[in-house]
């Protein structure tokens, strides 16, 4: 049974095991920042100011061919720096989301 209260929600699992949801009640232990509230469904994205933090966050945690491979994209990388280029920065994936719609 699944129950919407104005405050918590609860499901029962089992008889002995209750799901319990209290929304804005507790605060998640595991984010520090508004970009990190996004990535993990807590935070609706249209209630962010900054996105560049939250694509700069992207960018760190995705690696550059998991971008390209989903997004159906290249993403441009510098030659010769010396510098790992397994992640793509945060301008660099949406230089090529724009480049990408520009082609549309």
């Amino acid at each position: 049974m699944f129950k919407i209260g104005r405050y918590r929600q609860t499901l029962f699992l089992e008889p002995t095991l209750c799901l319990c949801d209290c929304p804005g009640l507790v605060f998640p232990s595991f984010v520090n920042t508004k970009a990190e509230l996004v990535i993990n469904g807590i935070m609706p994205v249209d209630n962010i100011t900054h996105y560049m933090k939250v694509f700069t966050l992207l960018a760190a945690m995705i690696p550059r061919h998991v971008f390209e491979s989903v997004c159906k994209m290249v993403v441009d990388c510098p030659r010769d720096t010396g510098v790992d280029n397994t992640y793509a920065t945060a301008e660099e994936i949406l230089n090529a989301l724009a480049c990408k719609s520009l082609a549309m």
